[in-house]
Order: structure tokens, then C-alpha cells, then sequence
């Protein structure tokens, strides 16, 4: 899937209301377990903020899942998951769904 036209372009508004629910769609199915193949494109940064929001997603899901999770570790978890999902505003200037 083609997110945005070249490697190097920004995202834009259009680009993303067009592609943005299939790739929204597609990391809601790979939190829940299911293989994702999926292409992104976008500059470095844009790349290596989805995919660290997309971890700490997936980091703080597990620790939910953990039978031995304590408030600390679950704490910690939603902290650094916020703190990716930020930095993601940020980067691409558009809200982080909330469903996510």
C-alpha cells in the first residue's frame, strides 16, 4: 500500500483520508495477532515514528495480556505508548485514532 507518492514526500492531508483507514485498518489487525504485509512509504522520520508508535501499541497490549502485570508495569507500558503516540501527532500533524 502506498501511503504517500515518493520515499521522500511528506504526507498530505488528501493522500491520507484516501489510504488512511486501510492503513489504520491494517494495524488494528496486526495488534490483534494477524499477519499484516504492508508497505509504507514516507521520509525516515515518518517511517520510524509509525513503527515505534506501532510497537509501543503492541509492547503495552502484551503487558495488558500478562497474567503477573502489575499497575507499575502497566503504567509504564501506557506511558511510553502515549508518549509515541505524541510524538506521532506531531510528525504527521493529524490525531492518532483513538480506537487504536
Amino acid at each position: 500500500m502506498e501511503v504517500i507518492g515518493k520515499s521522500n514526500d511528506q504526507i498530505n492531508e488528501l493522500h491520507l483520508n484516501l489510504h488512511g483507514k486501510v492503513l489504520f485498518s491494517a494495524i488494528a489487525s496486526w495488534l490483534m495477532g494477524r499477519e499484516v504485509n504492508l508497505q509504507v512509504k514516507g521520509t525516515k522520520e515518518q517511517i520510524r515514528s509509525l513503527a515505534r508508535t506501532m510497537n509501543a501499541l503492541r509492547d503495552f497490549q502484551d503487558e495488558m495480556e500478562k497474567p503477573n502485570a502489575d499497575a507499575k508495569t502497566v503504567m509504564k507500558k501506557l506511558g511510553i505508548k502515549n508518549s509515541e503516540i505524541k510524538q506521532f501527532e506531531r510528525t504527521f500533524g493529524i490525531k492518532w485514532p483513538s480506537q487504536l
